[in-house]
């Protein structure tokens, strides 16, 4: 009974199996050794909870804010749903969150909030203003120490609002500032929504790319564009717009194992291979790691790639009806033999593909491409199958 009231006294928690954990170390762990890379990425979980503001049926596009900044502040606006008496205490508890079972939600462990408190940025205060069962209530966080919780108040405000949330965020060092703008600009260009700092809107990668006449498509639970560009590192990964990360389209298709860096990789995927394009996807089925920076190679990983496959071999079908490439085939021969095969013996082929994906694995069995030592004609694939056939 001692230790538990001296643990008390110091704001530590005794589990029932008796260890002690120190809420002060567990928040300047928290607070600063979440996620690496830019302090400033502590602005980009705020962004996040105003995205997440919504109700789930809400569009990306439909789902507006503001930011705004000064020499030492910064603050952001959203009109979504406002925070109930729950969702205010699961605010200030760690770990506290209702999104954990909610998959149309970015945010899962309730722990990104705090990371605004990151003694890099030299927080001193966050005032949070919302809707809250059909009052105005504000709720203060003051810091009396760098690295140490801050201090909690709220009250009920007599003035209505005309916004849904408002966070707002000041800082000892004018330098903050800079931070979280630059994260915010890098984060928001990913997100399809409608979004102005300091009064500009902010163009996403999603507009630009329409603007720019790319392949736009949708396919399962996924959305994304393709571009002619060549660059080394040409896709783009999202999750729920949320930007996870950029590598090879082979490193992708292999999640790194064994990868070989040729048509070898598309072939083992069963992908249809176009040269000279880039690749932004967005998946929301993701298993997202904790430092949502990667993601893990299941399910919702294998369909990504299955509807990736599936969209490619359309844009396949459609460059091939533009123009008859003999090279393009010749890869394309390689990287979907197994697709091949089934057209051939077509067992379960005819039940499991799509009319217009069958469409192309047909072009690519019939194109005349190859020739015989000493005859002057071209066969396909098709020919050389009914000429074994045959005998």
């Amino acid at each position: 009974m001692a230790r538990k009231q001296q643990a008390e006294k110091h704001g530590d928690i005794v589990l029932p199996n008796g260890i002690d954990v120190d809420l002060d170390q567990a928040w300047a762990k928290l607070i600063e050794s979440q996620f690496p890379g830019s302090a400033g990425r502590g602005f980009g979980e705020l962004i996040q909870n105003f995205l997440d503001s919504y109700p789930a049926a809400t569009p990306w596009e439909e789902r507006s804010g503001e930011i705004a900044s000064g020499t030492d502040w910064i603050s952001i606006t959203d009109h979504g749903e406002g925070m109930d008496r729950n969702r205010l205490a699961l605010l200030v508890t760690l770990g506290g969150t209702d999104k954990n079972q909610d998959n149309s939600k970015i945010g899962t462990f309730g722990v990104g909030f705090f990371s605004i408190f990151n003694p890099k940025l030299g927080t001193r205060r966050v005032r949070l203003v919302t809707r809250c069962e059909g009052r105005t209530v504000e709720m203060v966080f003051q810091v009396t120490k760098p690295g140490k919780r801050p201090r909690i108040s709220t009250k009920v405000l007599k003035k209505k609002i005309s916004f849904s949330t408002r966070i707002k965020v000041t800082f000892s060092d004018p330098d903050a500032v800079k931070l979280c703008l630059k994260h915010a600009d890098r984060c928001l260009r990913y997100y399809p929504c409608a979004v102005t700092i300091n009064g500009a809107p902010h163009e996403s990668v999603w507009q630009q790319a329409q603007q720019d006449g790319a392949i736009m498509f949708e396919e399962g639970n996924c959305h994304g564009f393709i571009q002619k560009e060549n660059w080394i590192s040409n896709t783009t990964v999202l999750c729920k717009y949320e930007f996870l990360l950029q590598t090879r389209f082979c490193s992708l298709l292999t999640g790194g194992r064994g990868v070989k860096y040729d048509l070898r990789d598309y072939r083992r995927a069963s992908m249809p291979f176009i040269d000279d394009h880039c690749y932004t996807i967005n998946c929301n089925d993701l298993s997202v790691t904790i430092s949502r920076d990667s993601f893990t190679m299941d399910s919702a990983y294998d369909a990504m790639i299955a509807s990736l496959a599936r969209v490619l071999t359309r844009e396949l079908g459609t460059r091939l009806s533009q123009s008859f490439s003999v090279p393009l085939i010749a890869a394309n021969q390689y990287t979907l033999i197994r697709e091949l095969h089934d057209y051939f013996y077509p067992t379960n082929f005819n039940k499991q593909m799509a009319p217009d994906i069958r469409q192309v694995i047909q072009l690519l069995a019939q194109a005349k491409i190859y020739r015989f030592n000493g005859r002057k004609r071209h066969y396909s694939l098709q020919d050389i199958f009914d000429m074994k056939s045959e005998g």
